[in-house]
């Protein structure tokens, strides 16, 4: 059991780790001055269900707490339990398990915490043995914290004798994702003004040292120099953020939500954020001065690669029997179901891409249209599409990575004005290139802003017909976006009521019918001679690709 956790979870780290300038940290602890306590914090962020990658960091913190007892902080970024077979059939549960058999101390509280509803949200928060945070989350009636139980505004943490104050924030996304319409009792603040009110409070209440936690990214893609932030994305949400705090307000943010990594300093406060699946690990050491009583240095470590083959803080890395033995039964009890052949074949490996015109986008997108007889346009948001599909014949498990969310298929009835509104916005970039069937779009970079500017010069039905702004359409999308998911609610919450309607199958029930019915038709999906992606006839082309400036977006949902 053991050895297949780790040896698959090894293999799937190491070839999606997308890189990083410097030497990956050794884990050796900083060297403080006399009288100085060091005290180090690591991250984890979005790992989306991914468990026994969870246990095997559980490892690698492991080794730093025996070499630095009392000093170690390990801080979640939230969106811990939604996405694999695994932890969805049990709704968040095994992570939940395996979190407290690691030492997981605190975790903001994602937007994907919310998926399964209230009861499921409060069941899990009151059984896991670290507080959920979000100070920006009030009561609708009184402004007060919602008074949820274990998820909170703050908490203090001892650390080496020093106060920690950690205080979490959710992203202002979270009520446009899909469940979190089941709290209308509740408000998500801005998130600086959520710091800045509780920052006096926590300092109040006895903390030393400051820590922001919060569900909410940017991107940067070197780490050899935490001052040089020419490969980040600077209009990102988080970095805005930070730049309406001060340092002296907190001495460390904590990132999550676009599963990117960050080690870098913005306006003089150090941010970390790991990448996404328990692949990286951020860290930061933050030397606290008694006789000042303030943070007198901070390092930030490039994100560390998590690997099963791997030495951290002078020791080999093991996932602590603990976590292993919370796995098993429910590795046992899904192992069938993941195995079972869907009776499909896929000629060549079948990928995404978040930022183009791809093979699955082409696939769901087209299952999602022929779903809703009728239906012209079939739109998919790529941040949906969660995995490849590997060569060889299809697995339910893996079918469930691509589309591991449960999203159902809905219908909405357009305007041509409104459809196109939806591609313009689709087309710009912030939450990826929207994926679609029964259109053709011409899109050109050179024209990327980052302020309302759109990118889409021409869009066409698959005939060549072009859309009619006073037409009526009938377009085939999943229930997030129908609701409002990826920035669609500056339309959808315009539409009458009568305008979407929520069908009876999910995505992955649809895709799964779409892909028998191309092996029927024409054998192996994605061959030469039937490819999903046409790249002499492309339904969306992209000129000047290179073009323009690089927005702030999300991978979400």
């Amino acid at each position: 059991m053991t050895a297949r956790i780790l040896a698959a979870s090894a293999l799937l780290w190491a070839a999606s780790w997308f890189g990083c300038a410097s030497a990956p940290s050794t884990g050796a602890a900083a060297k403080a001055a006399p009288g100085h306590v060091t005290l180090t914090v690591v991250s984890t962020t979005d790992v989306h269900g991914h468990a026994a990658g969870m246990a095997l960091v559980g490892g690698y913190v492991a080794n730093l707490r025996r070499q630095m007892p009392d000093r170690v902080l390990w801080l979640d970024g939230g969106d811990m339990w939604q996405g694999t077979l695994l932890s969805n059939r049990f709704h968040g549960e095994p992570m939940v398990k395996v979190m407290n058999a690691v030492g997981v101390d605190a975790a903001a509280l994602g937007n994907h915490e919310f998926d399964w509803g209230r009861d499921a949200l409060f069941k899990r928060a009151a059984e896991s043995a670290f507080p959920l945070l979000a100070a920006n989350i009030e009561r609708s009636d009184n402004g007060a914290p919602p008074g949820w139980g274990n998820i909170k505004p703050y908490h203090l943490f001892d650390a080496g004798g020093v106060k920690v104050g950690v205080i979490g924030l959710a992203t202002l996304d979270t009520p446009t994702y899909q469940r979190a319409g089941s709290f209308p009792d509740v408000t998500f603040l801005p998130l600086a003004d959520a710091v800045k009110a509780w920052a006096p409070k926590v300092r109040e209440a006895g903390a030393d040292v400051i820590i922001v936690l919060a569900h909410e990214g940017g991107r940067c893609d070197e780490h050899d120099d935490p001052d040089d932030l020419s490969s980040c994305v600077k209009d990102s949400k988080l970095f805005r953020m930070v730049r309406k705090l001060s340092p002296k307000t907190v001495d460390l943010v904590i990132g999550g939500h676009s599963h990117r990594a960050i080690s870098h300093r913005v306006g003089g406060i150090p941010i970390i954020q790991a990448g996404a699946k328990a692949r990286t690990l951020g860290r930061a050491d933050l030397v606290w001065d008694p006789a000042l009583r303030e943070v007198v240095s901070v390092r930030l470590h490039p994100p560390t690669r998590v690997k099963a083959d791997a030495q951290y803080a002078g020791e080999e890395v093991s996932a602590p029997q603990a976590a292993i033995a919370a796995l098993a039964p429910y590795e046992d009890k899904v192992k069938a179901l993941r195995s079972r052949l869907i009776g499909v074949q896929a000629a060549t490996r079948v990928t995404r891409n978040h930022h183009a015109e791809s093979e699955l986008g082409n696939l769901i997108s087209d299952a999602v249209r022929g779903a809703v007889p009728g239906a012209h346009v079939g739109l998919q948001n790529s941040g949906g599409i969660r995995a490849d599909l590997p060569k060889g014949p299809i697995r339910y498990g893996q079918l469930y990575d691509v589309l591991p969310f449960g999203n159902m298929v809905a219908v909405m009835k357009l305007s041509g004005a409104q459809l196109l509104a939806l591609l313009r916005h689709g087309t710009r970039g912030e939450h990826g290139l929207l994926q679609a069937s029964g259109v053709r779009l011409v899109v050109d970079r050179s024209k990327l802003g980052c302020r309302g500017e759109h990118v889409l010069v021409e869009a066409t039905l698959d005939d060549g017909t072009p859309i009619d702004p006073e037409g009526a359409y009938v377009v085939a999308t999943s229930d997030y976006l129908a609701r409002g998911g990826s920035g669609w609610t500056f339309l959808t919450d315009k539409l009458a009521e009568d305008a979407v309607a929520i069908q009876p199958v999910t995505l992955r029930e649809a895709t799964e019918a779409h892909l028998k019915a191309l092996q029927a038709r024409a054998g192996p999906v994605d061959s030469a001679e039937h490819p999903l992606l046409d790249a002499a006839k492309p339904r969306v082309n992209i000129r000047n690709a290179k073009g323009g400036q690089r927005c702030a977006g999300v991978r979400g949902p």
